[in-house]
């Protein structure tokens, strides 16, 4: 398919830790004598911020190039048919085990855990002009196909809306996507294509 560039943009937690290291540097170092004039004594305060994160993502998540392969047009007869999904993966690393909490815009249910970061994902890009669903292509001639994202279950994703929150847990640090290409309404004509999908993590 179309190579699938990704971004991450995470959102991290925890409590802050604040450094202050003071240092000292003397023109003379055998005496003290003079310590205080001018010049002869001065002071660096360096200030910084640690934070807790509940995951990073790992690097090779970052960028993603995923094929589509050969979508014979028969396939895509009706409006609605899809070809077949194609699996991507966004995976986590160092995750932590801190408590999680998350409200689900789409169910309205609350997500929680003691010992398990949430993390949700939005995925951000061009929408087809006949399916507002579905993630716009480009190409020279090709027309009447979208790609269709959907999660791990085959839910149907919502462009530029987060998605349903999803407990992480050492072992368990992999997101599961699927891409498919999807007929739309407008005649349909074949050709190579190309789409660009950013995305979003949070996690809480």
């Amino acid at each position: 398919m179309s190579p699938c560039s990704t971004k991450a943009l995470r959102r991290s937690s925890g409590l802050p830790l604040l450094l202050a290291f003071m240092i000292s540097m003397a023109a003379n170092a055998e005496t003290t004598d003079g310590w205080d004039v001018d010049g002869e004594h001065a002071d660096i305060y360096v200030e910084g911020m640690l934070t807790e994160a509940a995951c990073t993502l790992d690097m090779a998540s970052d960028f993603q190039q995923i094929e589509l392969g050969n979508i014979p047009i028969g396939t895509l007869v009706h409006v609605g048919d899809r070809g077949e999904p194609v699996a991507f993966h966004l995976r986590l690393k160092d995750c932590l085990r801190v408590e999680g909490y998350k409200h689900g815009n789409r169910s309205g249910n609350i997500a929680w855990s003691s010992n398990q970061p949430v993390v949700t994902v939005a995925f951000l890009a061009p929408a087809d002009a006949d399916n507002a669903e579905l993630v716009k292509v480009f190409g020279p001639e090709v027309n009447g196909v979208g790609l269709r994202l959907t999660d791990d279950k085959f839910s149907d994703i919502r462009l530029s809306t987060w998605g349903r929150p999803t407990f992480i847990s050492p072992g368990q640090d992999t997101l599961t996507f699927y891409v498919a290409p999807e007929r739309t309404n407008s005649r349909l004509v074949g050709g190579a294509f190309t789409a660009t999908v950013n995305f979003q993590i949070s996690y809480q």
